[in-house]
């Protein structure tokens, strides 16, 4: 059923014709020659007409990547490094998160993702969308390294780790 909303979807679109002409004729021929109705030369034009509409819309393919691939290209010319462009806020998250029912996020603190969308995730969260945020392990190396890419200090010696708290009950001293 899924696959016929997206064929009728692509139909209306006009997106993929050139796909659906290319199997529907390719089993029209197949149907005329295992029943003997065509002759051979009849299959072998149409084969060839086949393999043209084919080669058409490979050629049509070609050309939407290489305009994508343009397009990247001169977006990239701005040579944006990677901390920008990794550090940098992404105000369409917030916009993403709005139109969301199933909201995952993931990385190594969140803290800057979380603050910034913290009103949009309440409203979602309310309105009945599921949430789901992966934390980092407190017990493994993640939260050291989460620490040096925050660039907070590493603790002093005898001081207990931040996370030390969360896994086992603080340390008492005499």
């Amino acid at each position: 059923m899924r696959f016929l909303r997206r064929v009728r979807h692509d139909l209306s679109s006009g997106e993929n014709l050139e796909i659906y002409v290319t199997a529907l004729l390719s089993l029209t021929l197949a149907v005329l020659g295992a029943l003997d109705v065509a002759d051979g030369k009849v299959l072998a034009a149409a084969t060839l007409a086949t393999l043209a509409l084919l080669a058409g819309g490979l050629l049509g393919s070609r050309r939407q990547v290489a305009e994508l691939a343009a397009e990247v290209r001169a977006r990239a010319a701005g040579d944006i490094s990677a901390e920008d462009f990794f550090s940098g806020d992404k105000p369409e998250l917030v916009q993403q998160i709005r139109g969301a029912r199933d909201i995952g996020i993931v990385g190594v603190t969140l803290a800057r993702t979380l603050r910034n969308s913290i009103d949009e995730l309440e409203r979602r969260a309310v309105s009945g969308s599921v949430i789901r945020i992966a934390l980092i392990d407190p017990s493994g190396t993640a939260p050291a390294e989460a620490a040096r890419r925050s660039t907070i200090p590493p603790p002093a010696r005898g001081v207990p780790e931040p996370t030390a708290h969360l896994d086992r009950p603080p340390a008492r001293t005499a």
